[in-house]
C-alpha cells in the first residue's frame, strides 16, 4: 500500500520537475541550434537547423502548458489523492502530448546530432580528424541509459546542468567583441 502523503510528494515533485525539464530542454536545443547556424554555409542546411528549431520550441510551449494546466487549481494535481478540490483534464490527452513531445524531442536530437556529419563532409581533414569533430560536434545523441531511475535523473540533470555551458556557445561573438572594446578602452586610456 503507497501512503498517501508519500505519494503526494512524489506528485508534487513530478509536477515540478516537467516543466523545468521542458524549459531547459527547449533552451538547450535551442542554443546548440544557433551554435550550429553559426558554423554552417549551406541554405539547406540552414533551412533544416530553422525548422527543427520552431517545430521544437512551438511545440514544446503548447507542452509547457499542457503539463501545467491539465489540472486546475494547479496544485490540485498532487493534492487530488489527499481530497483537494478541483479538476483535471482526462489523462490521455496528457499521455498523447507526452509521446508527441518525446517523437519531436528524439526528432530533434537525431537530427542536431546527424548534421554536423554533413557540415565537415567537404573539409580539407584527413578521415581520423573528421571522425573526431564529427563525433565531438554530434554529443547530442546521447546514450538512453535502461535502469529507469537512473535514466529519470538523467534526463532532467543532462538539460539543466548542460544548459550554462551550451548557452555560452552562441554568445561567443559577442563577448568576444565586448572583450575587445574593453581592451581598446583600457589602452586608450594609459596613453
Amino acid at each position: 500500500m503507497i501512503n498517501s502523503n508519500h505519494l503526494f510528494q512524489k506528485k508534487k515533485w513530478w509536477w515540478a520537475c516537467e516543466p523545468v525539464y521542458v524549459l531547459s530542454n527547449m533552451s538547450l536545443k535551442a542554443s546548440i541550434s544557433v551554435f550550429l547556424l553559426r558554423l554552417t554555409p549551406s541554405v539547406s542546411q540552414k533551412a533544416i537547423i530553422y525548422t527543427v528549431l520552431l517545430v521544437l520550441q512551438l511545440y514544446g510551449a503548447i507542452y509547457f502548458l499542457i503539463f501545467v494546466l491539465q489540472c486546475l487549481p494547479p496544485k490540485y494535481f498532487w493534492e487530488q489523492y489527499t481530497g483537494g478540490k478541483g479538476s483535471c483534464m482526462n489523462p490521455t490527452i496528457t499521455v498523447k502530448a507526452t509521446y508527441a513531445y518525446s517523437a519531436i524531442s528524439c526528432w530533434a536530437d537525431w537530427t542536431l546530432a546527424i548534421l554536423p556529419v554533413f557540415l565537415i563532409w567537404g573539409l580539407q581533414m584527413n578521415p581520423r580528424t573528421k571522425i573526431v569533430v564529427g563525433g565531438i560536434l554530434a554529443l547530442g545523441a546521447m546514450f538512453v541509459p535502461l535502469d529507469y531511475l537512473f535514466a529519470s535523473l538523467y534526463l532532467f540533470l543532462f538539460p539543466v546542468l548542460s544548459f550554462p555551458p551550451l548557452t555560452i556557445l552562441p554568445l561567443h561573438p559577442l563577448l568576444t567583441k565586448e572583450a575587445e572594446h574593453q581592451q581598446q578602452q583600457s589602452y586608450g586610456s594609459r596613453t
